[in-house]
């Protein structure tokens, strides 16, 4: 069964999928699958070993519309969050992982969103 929690995004969905049994993590434009729990862990700690606040800092005077970037590898493409939205993210992931979560989800229909695979 899959777990939600409300961001600044949106309703995040984090679940295990029944069918390929990946952890799958959606939230606004963003579909992540990881083929583990631990792979999740690992992901969170990349996550908070970003000092969001200073490329906050530097993509302001940038004068672009978000604030933290996360490049997805082999690709041209990045990962857009406001500081707001990275901190909830975040949030989100670790509150799947400690078991804590304020809603119970539902189920993703995977094929609407863009696919990014962080694996």
């Amino acid at each position: 069964m899959g777990r939600g929690f409300e961001t600044g995004m949106g309703m995040t969905r984090i679940f295990k999928c029944k069918n390929c049994d990946k952890i799958h993590l959606e939230s606004g434009n963003i579909l992540l699958h990881f083929v583990s729990p631990e792979r999740l862990r690992k992901y969170l700690v990349y996550l908070d070993g970003i000092n969001a606040e200073y490329y906050a800092r530097l993509n302001r005077m940038k004068g672009v519309a978000k604030d933290v970037f996360l490049p997805v590898e082999g690709t041209v493409a990045s990962i857009a969050f406001s500081l707001e939205e990275f901190e909830e993210f975040k949030n989100a992931i670790r509150n799947y992982i400690s078991g804590d979560c304020k809603r119970p989800g539902g189920h993703v229909e995977l094929n609407k969103f863009l696919v990014i695979n962080p694996n």
